[in-house]
Parts: structure tokens; C-alpha cells; sequence
């Protein structure tokens, strides 16, 4: 994964396309769902980037984000999904939701790419944060990422359409801080099995 720009934004959207496969990794990597050795940490300026290593992991983010990017770019995206399920049963403990839609001219920002990298920076940490309230993840578990289109998008033939797990009732949310760019907000939560 190439570095977040320093320079201004030539497009909120190719950003998000890296925003989304770190903050997916880092997901992964923060909750166990692979081992850490799938994964590589690095410093960048004052904070951390995690990438995957293991192959299938990253060719599977890439050809995601690649179709997420599409979306985003013909504004067809509603929501990236990331659902944390036990291997054994498929049972859902969690579900990562980042609500994208087109930034309201006045909540609008022109974002530097130094903003945006700290955006970033202090969703990763909340990301990292959550291992102290969420349930230790105890069981082997698995992921699937989701997205979530408008009604009209035709769904290319290696994708499955796929009805969202509802979790049932003993489920808590915790709000994660959103981002607003030029073009883009997206606003995040996590929901889990309580």
C-alpha cells in the first residue's frame, strides 16, 4: 500500500481507497482474526500503518477495493461492511459499518493530505482502543467485507448478493469518529455481541 500524500487532495476518493484497505487490516490484525504475522506494522511520520503480507489477504483487499473504489467514484456505494464471524458456526460477533454518502456542502472540507492522514491516525487508534471493551474474540473466526449499493447497481458475476446478519437482540454499538472530506463523509460504528 503506498503512503497517504502530503500534498492536497487531488481526489477524497483514491484516499479512501487506502483509508478503507488500512482501516480493514487494521481491523483484522487489532482483533485476531489473522495471525500477526499476516501483517506488517510500520511507523509513518507519528503513527502506525498496518498492511497485509500474506498474499490471498492482500490480493483479496485489493480486487475489494477495487470495486468499493468504482462505486465510489460513479457515488453507486452505500456502506463498507466488515462482519467477524466464529469459523465453527458463522455466527456474527462483529460488524465494522462505514455509512459513506456525498459530503453536505456546508460540512464540507478541503482536507490536506496531512489532514486526512490524521483523521486516519485517530480512527486507528480508536480501532486499537476497542480491544478494551470489546469481548475477547476466544473462538477461531473468520471475516467477510460487504458492500452495501444502491438498488439499481448491477453486482459483477464473482461477487454474491448477501443479506445482512441482524445479530439479534443482545447486541451494543459504539460510534467511531467520522471523517469529512470534500466529496466524501463517512461515518463509522462497530456493533457487536454483547
Amino acid at each position: 500500500m503506498s503512503a497517504i500524500p502530503v500534498a492536497p487532495l487531488q481526489s477524497s476518493r483514491s484516499v479512501m481507497r487506502e483509508y478503507f484497505e488500512c482501516v480493514l487490516c487494521s481491523i483484522l490484525f487489532t482483533r485476531g482474526v489473522y495471525p500477526s504475522e499476516d501483517f506488517e506494522v510500520s511507523q509513518w511520520k507519528d503513527g502506525f500503518m498496518v498492511t497485509a503480507v500474506n498474499d490471498e489477504l492482500r490480493d483479496f483487499m485489493h480486487k475489494f477495493m477495487e470495486q468499493v473504489h468504482a462505486w465510489m467514484n460513479s457515488g453507486e456505494i452505500i456502506k463498507v461492511i466488515l462482519v467477524v464471524r466464529l469459523k465453527e458456526t458463522m455466527e456474527s460477533m462483529e460488524r465494522w459499518e462505514f455509512r459513506i454518502s456525498d459530503a453536505h456542502p456546508d460540512n464540507a472540507q478541503s482536507l490536506s493530505g496531512k489532514d486526512v492522514f490524521l483523521e486516519l491516525q485517530t480512527l486507528l487508534r480508536q480501532i486499537r482502543s476497542t480491544v478494551g471493551f470489546l469481548p475477547p474474540l476466544e473462538e477461531p473466526c473468520m471475516f467477510d467485507v460487504l458492500a452495501a449499493t444502491k438498488p439499481t447497481v448491477a453486482v459483477p458475476d464473482n461477487w454474491k448478493p448477501t443479506v445482512l446478519d441482524t445479530m439479534g437482540n443482545k447486541t451494543e454499538s459504539c460510534p467511531l469518529r467520522s471523517i469529512t472530506t470534500d466529496k466524501l463523509q463517512i461515518q463509522n460504528k462497530v456493533i457487536y455481541r454483547a
